[in-house]
């Protein structure tokens, strides 16, 4: 985990940076896997509540 951890902070562009991070925290928290992650899609975040109201993780159970 240091070394992604590293890797964000390394990151030269502000903005990809705090994308990264953002990634990274979200991953951490909500206990997703890459691909889990690369399969999101924009839509399936709740702006209003910030939260993830689609997705299926691999025990075949959605998350919220």
């Amino acid at each position: 985990m240091a070394k992604v951890q590293r890797a964000i902070e390394s990151e030269k562009n502000e903005w990809k940076r705090a994308r990264n991070f953002a990634i990274f925290m979200f991953m951490l928290k909500a206990g997703l896997r890459i691909s889990e992650v690369r399969d999101l899609d924009v839509a399936a975040v709740d702006e209003r509540y910030w939260r993830v109201t689609q997705g299926k993780v691999a025990s075949g159970v959605w998350f919220r």
